[in-house]
């Protein structure tokens, strides 16, 4: 987050040269892009937890709420967050502003039930989800 797609690109070109250097070029790594939204969904849904401190809880902001009855106002998932308005670019790509929009893209089967065990299970579905979807974009 808060990183633009060129530099997350030149990264990821630099880890594929790594890995060409070290002599195991046929070996699958997820783009930098792809773990730091596993990551970002993660610390959200541990936001949701009750171990999380009052104050991270404290920057949740609210759930969304229906203001029309449209097709896409009523095929937003229960866990859905409001996302705040972001003036700049800069603020667009923050934490808080793209991972809200990534919790709030995932399928209420993806996110389930939200409880201190099952972080690990919830970090397995998201990359499978998130892998999944971008196959499908590809």
């Amino acid at each position: 987050m808060n990183a633009s797609q060129t530099t997350l690109s030149q990264l990821d070109s630099i880890q594929r040269n790594a890995l060409t250097i070290i002599g195991v070029a046929t070996l699958t790594i997820n783009s930098l892009h792809h773990m730091r939204q596993v990551a970002a969904s993660t610390m959200q849904y541990r936001m949701h937890t009750n171990h999380s401190p009052s104050g991270l809880k404290a920057l949740l902001p609210p759930t969304w709420e229906r203001r029309h009855t449209t097709r896409s106002c009523t095929s937003m998932p229960a866990h859905a967050l409001s996302i705040p308005r972001a003036e700049t670019c800069t603020l667009d790509r923050s934490f808080l502003h793209t991972d809200i929009s990534i919790w709030s893209n995932l399928p209420e089967t993806t996110v389930g039930e939200i409880t201190d065990d099952k972080v690990q299970a919830f970090k397995s579905h998201v990359h499978e989800y998130l892998t999944s979807s971008w196959n499908e974009l590809s």
